[in-house]
This record gives structure tokens, sequence and C-alpha cells, in this order.
């Protein structure tokens, strides 16, 4: 037996489309009752019809939504990486976000088939737990999107210029204010390089969220007494980590930890 099967009952309860369609099966039910009076074989046969309506249509559902699982909601992996490549040949952080780009589409379309598999064809948390990993996995491309931008705007080759420069002028014993605009320069780029090693950091956990939730759901079916506990615990991570990539979009903070 699926562990999941009772949550999945309870979703399937909750949803708002359950209700909608139970609404609409009893409307019709009553409706071709009062209007043409059938007897009660027919009643008898229309009431069969609405039960098997009753049951299809979670079965097209979950079908529907892993057919629209197969391929990632993003159609600009090609151009991303594209630029990420050109970057690398200046930058090590954009040769570490052409690796986790990979990584990511890999996992989440690793995910996508494991929990097509795992939860029951009737599984309405199939939707909302693929959305939670594609809000994270989006988030993760949104960061190498400004990782490559934030890449752009420097060049390694003039910060390793600046630190020539600034160590020639401490060595002549120029005045600090004549280096003042050098220091500035090496301030801006330092910055963008803290950003870009914070960007990285901030997807290596999505990658590992991504990850987790994936093993968590393929061994549900193992045996394992934990398994069940596992699969809470990862969806929780992962929930908590698409709050805050929503929280971080709004106002622009970074993760707890990073300054």
């Amino acid at each position: 037996m699926n562990p999941l099967a009772p949550r999945a009952l309870r979703s399937l309860l909750r949803d708002p489309r359950s209700r909608f369609v139970l609404a609409v099966t009893g409307l019709l039910e009553w409706a071709f009752a009062a209007w043409f009076a059938p007897s009660a074989a027919i009643y008898l046969v229309a009431l069969a019809l609405g039960a098997g309506l009753l049951v299809l249509w979670p079965v097209l559902a979950a079908r529907a939504a892993q057919e629209n699982a197969r391929t990632a909601p993003a159609d600009d992996i090609a151009p991303l990486a594209a630029e990420l490549r050109e970057l690398g040949a200046r930058h090590a952080d954009a040769r570490r976000g052409v690796e986790q780009l990979s990584i990511l589409c890999d996992q989440r379309r690793t995910l996508a088939i494991v929990l097509g598999r795992r939860l029951d064809a009737g599984e309405l948390t199939f939707d909302r737990y693929l959305a939670t990993a594609d809000k994270v996995y989006l988030a993760a491309l949104d960061n190498l999107h400004e990782l490559a931008l934030g890449l752009r705007s420097v060049s390694s080759r003039d910060a390793d210029y600046l630190d020539q420069r600034l160590r020639e002028m401490h060595a002549a014993g120029t005045h600090p204010d004549s280096a003042g605009a050098w220091h500035e320069r090496k301030r801006l780029h330092a910055g963008q390089f803290e950003k870009a090693a914070d960007l990285l950091a901030q997807n290596e956990a999505a990658i590992t969220a991504l990850t987790r939730v994936a093993t968590a759901f393929a061994n549900t079916h193992t045996g394992k007494d934990r398994s069940e506990l596992d699969t809470r615990t990862a969806i929780a991570e992962l929930e908590r980590l698409a709050r805050q990539t929503g929280r971080y979009v709004a106002d622009g903070a970074r993760p707890p930890g990073k300054r």
C-alpha cells in the first residue's frame, strides 16, 4: 500500500476541483430526476454514470499533470547555458554556474519522474509538490541569470590588474586620496564576486532540497519505517525553501546567514 494514500485522499477531498465536480454531478443528477422523472432503472443508470465521472476525473487530472511535468517550465535554458559558457572563459563562478544548470535540469526532471511513479493516479498532491519544486527550480534559474549579469559587469583580469596597481601604488608611497578611485573599483569588483558566491550557495541548497525530495519519494515503497517521515521532512524543507525564495524576490534580501 502506498504510505501516502491517506494523505492523497485528504488532499482529494480538500481540493476545490473535487468540490466543484461533486457539486456539478449532484446538480445534474437532481435536475435529471426532477425534469424527466425517470423510472428507477434509468435513474440507477444515471447514478452509475455520475459515480463513474467522480471516479474518472481525478485520474484524468493526474495524467494531465504528469504530462505537463515532463518538461521543465522554462524555455531559456539554452541561451542561459551559452552565456554562462561564454563567461566561463574568464570566470570560475560562471563555470560553476554551467555545472549547476545541468544538475538543476536533471534533478527537476528526475523529481517529476519519481513523483509520477510514486503517487497514485488520483494523487492531487502531485500538483502541489511539483509546483513547489518548480518554484525552487525557477528561482535557481533566476539566480543563474543574475550570476551571468553580475559577472558580465566585471572582469577577472581587471580585478588582477587592480590588485597589481594598488600594490605598486602602496610600494611607491602614493597618497591614499590618489588611490581612491582604484579602491572604489576594487570594492565594486569584490561586491559582485561576493554576490556571485551567495547566488551559487543558494543554488546548492536548492539542488540539495530537490535531491532529498526525489530520494524520499523513491524510498516510499521500500518498506522502510522512516520512509513516510522522510518524505514529509523533505517536502517541508522544499516548501520552506520555496517560501524563502518568494521573500528574497519580494524584498531583495539574502538568505539567513549571508551578509
